[in-house]
C-alpha cells in the first residue's frame, strides 16, 4: 500500500499553487494586452506591392487616429492586401473562417470592388473609404466613405467649354476607367471635342509614345486619371519634358503625397478638383498637429481615414446596428472637412473645389 507523506502534501500544493499563480499572471497579462472586450476592426490596406506607398500613408494616419483615442471600444488589425484583389480576397476569407460578423475597412475600389460581394453573403459590415465603386441597391453591407464619380469630377467637367478639343489619358485600374468613362460621357455632351484616349497599364512606367500620340492630336486640354503610382506621375512628367502648352487637369489622386513628391519641379498648366482642407484645420486641430509633425500631408486619404473611423467610433459607443440603414437615416455624416452627405445605397458625397496647382501649392480658382 501506497503512504503518503505529509510533507510531500505540503509540497506538493506550494507548487500547485505557484503553478497557478504563474498561469493567472500570464493570463491576466495576456488579457491586459490583448483585451477580450474589444472587437476587431480589420484594416485592408495595401502595405506591399504596386501601391504600398498609399497603404503605409493610410497606416499612419490610422495610427495618428488611434493615439488621439485610446478610449475607442475597439482595436484595429492592420491586413496586407498586397496591393492584389486576389489576395484581399484570400485574407478576407481566412477571416471569415473564424469570424462571421467581421467589420472591415477596405481601401481603394479595386479592393473594394472584389470584397465588397463577399462581405455581403455574411453578417459583417464593410467601409470603403478612398473608393468611387456604387454598388447599387441590394448591396446593402457596406458603407463608402468619400466621394462619388460625379461630385469628384463636376468641376472639372464645368471646366470645358464647348468645342474644346480635350484628350483622356486614364490607367486601367478601376479608378482610372470609371473615371474616365464618366468624365468622356459628360464632356460629349456638352459639345466639345475629344481627340484621343489612351489607356495605360497600371504597372506602365515608361509612358513617353502614349503621351506623344496624344500630343500628336493636339488638344487644349489634356485629362489624366487613375490611382496615384509610379505610371500616373510619370504621365505628368512626360507632359512637361514634353513642353505640353495646354491645360491639364487632374482629380482627387493628384493630392497624394507621394504623387506631388514625384512630379517636382513639373512645369505645366495644372488644374485640379479636390476637397477643401480648411474644415480639417478648424474641426480637429489636434489631429492636423499630430499629421504635420509626423511630416504627412492634409489631403482626402487621412480626411477619408478619420471620418471612417469617428464613424465606426460612434456606432459602437451608440450600440447602433452596422448596417447600411444606419448609416442612411443619419442622412450626412459632420466629417473632418465638412459635411459627407449619405444619400443611401451605400453612397456618400464630399465638397470638392477647383484649384491651381502652381509652385507646388494648391490656390483655389473661381471657375
Amino acid at each position: 500500500m501506497l503512504k503518503i507523506n505529509g510533507k510531500s502534501i505540503v509540497g506538493w500544493g506550494i507548487a500547485a499553487l505557484v503553478v497557478a499563480g504563474i498561469i493567472g499572471t500570464n493570463m491576466y497579462q495576456e488579457k491586459g494586452s490583448n483585451p477580450d472586450s474589444k472587437k476587431v476592426v480589420y484594416a485592408f490596406y495595401p502595405l506591399t506591392g504596386t501601391v504600398a506607398n498609399l497603404g503605409k500613408e493610410a497606416q499612419k494616419y490610422t495610427q495618428i487616429w488611434e493615439k488621439l483615442h485610446p478610449e475607442a471600444p475597439f482595436q484595429i488589425k492592420f491586413i496586407d492586401s498586397e496591393s492584389k484583389p486576389d489576395r484581399a480576397v484570400s485574407a478576407l476569407n481566412q477571416i471569415l473562417l473564424k469570424e462571421k460578423d467581421p467589420i472591415v475597412i477596405s481601401l481603394f475600389s479595386f479592393i473594394g470592388k472584389a470584397t465588397i460581394p463577399i462581405i455581403e453573403k455574411t453578417d459583417g459590415f464593410i467601409f470603403a473609404p478612398a473608393t468611387i465603386i456604387s454598388m447599387g441597391e441590394g448591396v446593402t453591407h457596406y458603407q463608402r466613405i468619400g466621394s462619388s464619380i460625379s461630385d469628384a469630377l463636376t468641376p472639372l467637367v464645368n471646366y470645358i467649354q464647348p468645342a474644346q478639343k480635350v484628350a483622356i489619358i486614364n490607367l486601367d485600374d478601376e479608378y482610372g476607367v470609371l473615371n474616365s468613362t464618366y468624365f468622356k460621357d459628360e464632356i460629349l455632351k456638352k459639345g466639345a471635342h475629344l481627340t484621343i484616349q489612351e489607356t495605360l497599364r497600371f504597372r506602365d512606367l515608361d509612358v513617353r509614345i502614349s503621351v506623344y500620340k496624344v500630343l500628336e492630336t493636339k488638344p487644349d486640354i489634356v485629362y489624366v486619371t487613375g490611382t496615384a503610382s509610379m505610371a500616373y506621375s510619370n504621365i505628368f512628367k512626360e507632359l512637361s519634358v514634353q513642353e505640353f502648352k495646354g491645360i491639364v487637369l487632374a482629380d482627387n489622386a493628384f493630392q497624394n503625397k507621394s504623387n506631388l513628391e514625384n512630379i517636382a519641379g513639373i512645369n505645366l498648366h495644372m488644374f485640379a478638383a479636390i476637397p477643401p482642407m480648411d474644415g480639417f484645420k478648424t474641426n480637429y486641430p489636434q489631429a492636423v498637429e499630430e499629421i504635420q509633425n509626423a511630416n504627412m500631408e492634409l489631403y482626402y486619404l487621412p480626411a477619408e481615414i478619420f471620418d471612417t473611423f469617428n464613424l465606426i467610433n460612434y456606432t459602437f459607443k451608440n450600440n447602433l446596428p452596422f448596417t447600411q440603414e444606419t448609416y442612411t437615416k443619419m442622412g450626412q455624416w459632420k466629417g473632418v472637412i465638412g459635411d459627407m452627405i449619405l444619400p443611401g445605397n451605400g453612397d456618400s458625397l464630399y465638397p470638392f473645389i477647383m484649384v491651381q496647382y502652381k509652385n507646388g501649392k494648391f490656390v483655389s480658382v473661381t471657375e
